[in-house]
């Protein structure tokens, strides 16, 4: 079940010697067909591929109307980054009984522009930062201790091939065999591969290219700063892959929906 955060209105939000992998490097697509994967694989760089797909459109200038901005934006609509895999955060848990590990993506139900309207994104990586404490002053010299905390998240926006919101995200957890006696050994180097389509063009009209921030600041009350910045990339959600990061084996394929691809 995705879980509902606020943000802003405009969401902007690697090799064994035989072997050939299946991403060479970040200018390549990832290969779907591939069988396996190198050990300790970790996905596509997330920041060198967001690096891309915003210089491909820059941010909406001040000095730039609304209109020249989209404009802009559709020029480049048809020039897709490509196939990429990305890690997403996920907690598998494993039934003794079945002998099954279920591998699924943690969700989150962002909403996006004016119209209410909300895109499932995973998240790929989070840091959290506990800032120094200071204190807040009041008009009449009384002083209250304020909790500062950073967040910044790097989060996988989830929509079609025509940059509609899907709905069926992981509708059916996926699903991986291991025998009981080597459930505990694995469970930790389990992960998830998120499979996308990358395209600037796939992001909503008049939404904004570029990190996204939000500040809550401190009152008397309610004496906690936060700061959360989200940086985000969009896709067409192709498939979802569970492998051992330790040795690269592809436990299982899935479509979208976290249906099992027969190979």
């Amino acid at each position: 079940m995705a879980t509902t955060i606020s943000m802003l209105s405009s969401v902007l939000i690697l090799v064994a010697a035989s072997w050939t992998p299946a991403v060479a490097d970040d200018l390549q697509k990832f290969d779907v067909t591939a069988k396996s994967l190198p050990p300790h694989y970790d996905g596509d760089n997330f920041a060198e591929v967001y690096r891309r797909v915003t210089a491909k459109v820059p941010g909406k200038s001040e000095f730039e109307t609304t209109a020249d901005y989209e404009r802009r934006r559709e020029a480049a609509g048809g020039d897709f980054e490509g196939v990429k895999a990305f890690t997403v955060v996920t907690t598998p848990s494993y039934d003794a009984d079945s002998g099954v590990f279920t591998v699924s993506p943690f969700l989150l139900a962002i909403p996006v522009g004016s119209g209410g309207n909300e895109v499932t994104a995973m998240q790929h990586h989070h840091d959290f930062a506990q800032r120094k404490p200071y204190l807040l002053q009041n008009r009449f010299g009384a002083t209250v201790e304020v909790d500062s905390v950073a967040f910044h998240d790097f989060m996988l926006m989830a929509v079609s091939a025509d940059g509609k919101r899907v709905g069926d995200v992981a509708q059916t957890a996926p699903l991986v065999a291991v025998p009981l006696s080597r459930a505990a050994s694995t469970k930790p180097l389990l992960r998830l591969l998120a499979i996308m389509r990358v395209s600037a063009a796939l992001m909503p009209r008049n939404s904004r290219i570029g990190p996204a921030r939000t500040h809550v600041a401190p009152t008397w009350d309610s004496p906690r700063e936060e700061e959360q910045v989200y940086e985000t990339i969009w896709g067409e959600l192709l498939q979802f892959w569970v492998y051992n990061f330790e040795t690269g084996e592809v436990l299982g394929k899935f479509d979208r929906t976290g249906k099992r691809l027969v190979e």
